[in-house]
């Protein structure tokens, strides 16, 4: 059990790698009630991941917020492309 723990540990250390190499602040807080997630402050893409939650849990979480990210992303871009089309035409 612990060695499948540490597994995970060393993951959510990767992943939250990720997330500063994608431009992320990351925040490791108790959120409570509050659900962990990511948006902008002033700019910057925010990662708040739950800390009383468990190593796994916590992974969940920043593997979630990082596809919203991406998909968010990819939704602007294709938006982005789509305006683009519309003002040259």
């Amino acid at each position: 059990m612990i060695k499948m723990e540490e597994n995970v540990v060393k993951r959510l250390r990767n992943r939250l790698t990720d997330a500063k190499t994608l431009g992320f602040k990351v925040r490791l807080e108790p959120l409570e009630d509050q659900t962990a997630t990511w948006c902008e402050i002033a700019g910057i893409p925010t990662l708040f991941v739950d800390l009383s939650q468990p190593a796994a849990e916590q992974l969940q979480q920043v593997d979630d917020a990082l596809d919203s990210f991406r998909e968010e992303k990819r939704r602007q871009s294709i938006e982005s492309r789509t305006a683009n089309r519309v003002a040259t035409a």
